[in-house]
């Protein structure tokens, strides 16, 4: 599962949150608030991200 899409379009299935843990989930909502205040344009989005690709993985 991939959060972006190489032409920059952002990619989550809402379903998927069913699926983790509370912990996961609420990093999910973290993630998507640093997306929505352009955090995304930062060094510590990539981290982020990465902690997310991890945790869908479990």
């Amino acid at each position: 599962m991939s959060l972006s899409t190489a032409n920059g379009h952002y990619l989550f299935l809402l379903n998927k949150l069913a699926d983790m843990s509370p912990e996961n989930r609420q990093l999910a909502y973290g993630l998507m608030e640093l997306m929505v205040e352009g955090g995304n344009q930062t060094a510590d989005w990539g981290e982020a991200v990465s902690r997310m690709s991890r945790a869908i993985r479990g």
